[in-house]
């Protein structure tokens, strides 16, 4: 199938914030540092505007997290079209709970929210 249709081979986006949580949740990372590596270091690194921070002018861009819900990663919890991902069957500790864009829901509980509302994101980036 062509892109954008196409299964991916492996899902890492929607796994790679609890797992990240999880090793928090562990003593192994700070929830500083699982901040400073997801929102504020990629938008500076890739020159993406009102991105990475909260703060008057930036978007309402956030993941509500439950950081001490211990659950279990299940194949009908994933989302990506490849459909599957190593790590079900894994227990974690710590949790998306909603999602925001733009301030608004987009994933409530766990479920997506209606329709999406997002905007191409600009980057200035220079090798």
């Amino acid at each position: 199938k062509p892109y954008p249709q196409s299964p991916s081979g492996l899902t890492g986006v929607q796994t790679m914030l609890p797992l990240l949580l999880d090793h928090a949740a562990q003593g192994r990372l700070s929830l500083e540092t699982i901040v400073r590596m997801l929102c504020e270091r990629p938008a500076t690194l890739y020159g993406i505007a009102n991105k990475g921070r909260i703060a008057p002018g930036y978007d309402a861009d956030l993941a509500l997290v439950d950081p001490l819900a211990r659950w279990t990663v299940e194949r009908s919890w994933i989302r990506s079209k490849s459909g599957w991902s190593p790590f079900e069957g894994m227990t974690l500790t710590g949790k998306v709970v909603h999602t925001l864009v733009a301030g608004r829901f987009a994933v409530r509980e766990g479920e997506l929210a209606g329709q999406p509302s997002g905007r191409m994101v600009e980057f200035d980036w220079k090798p």
